[in-house]
C-alpha cells in the first residue's frame, strides 16, 4: 500500500462502507485516487467490494 501521509486527502464520495478519495501531494503535483473502508474494522463484503474494484481497475490498466 502507498504511504498517504504527504498527501492531503479529499472526500470525494461515500457508498455502502466505502469511501473514494483524491489525494494532492503537499509538496508536488501528484494526484492519486484512492477507495478505503469507511470503517476502522469493515465487514467482509466491503473488503470483496473493494478487491473486485481492484481487479477491475487492474484489467483496465493492462489493457
Amino acid at each position: 500500500m502507498r504511504d498517504l501521509s504527504n498527501y492531503n486527502l479529499e472526500s470525494l464520495h461515500r457508498d455502502v462502507g466505502l469511501v473514494l478519495y483524491r489525494g494532492r501531494e503537499k509538496d508536488g503535483p501528484g494526484q492519486v485516487l484512492v477507495s478505503l473502508p469507511e470503517a476502522e474494522s469493515p465487514r467482509r463484503e466491503v473488503l470483496k467490494r473493494l478487491e473486485v474494484e481492484r481487479v477491475a481497475v487492474q484489467r483496465q490498466v493492462d489493457c
